[in-house]
């Protein structure tokens, strides 16, 4: 079976994973060692805007960049294999059309909750099955 090939658009949310999982883990290592911006700024041997910008939606560091701030920061990019979960449908045995709308709904309340900050749940899943994993 062939791959198919990846598109510029298939890679935003791939990008933007990278990136926040980068920066929460930074910004967790951060709290943990009480290293402030311009502490960390000084270390990397940067101005403090640039770690600002580091840390910011529009980040765009160097792979350079990232391995010094991850060493300061006693932290260690792994990679591996990505695990992809499996979808898995909801069995509606003798519901209706209205219940079936109902629990799709309920799943995007549940999902804009998350989303919004009103959840318990990990702020970036993907930075969360990484704890997850490395406690285990």
């Amino acid at each position: 079976m062939k791959k198919e090939s990846k598109t510029a658009m298939d890679f935003i949310g791939v990008e933007e994973n990278a990136l926040m999982d980068f920066q929460f883990a930074l910004l967790d290592a951060m709290k943990e060692k009480g290293i402030s911006q311009v502490e960390l700024a000084e270390r990397l041997g940067v101005t403090r805007a640039r770690v600002s910008q580091l840390l910011s939606s529009e980040a765009n560091p160097t792979i350079k960049l990232v391995g010094r701030a991850l060493s300061i920061l006693d932290l260690k990019a792994d990679y591996c294999p990505v695990r992809k979960p499996e979808m898995k449908r909801p069995v509606m045995d003798g519901k209706s059309d209205s219940d079936r709308g109902f629990a799709m709904m309920a799943c995007q309340v549940r999902e804009a909750t998350r989303a919004w900050g009103r959840s318990t749940g990990p702020a970036n899943e993907n930075y969360a099955e990484c704890l997850e994993y490395e406690a285990a």
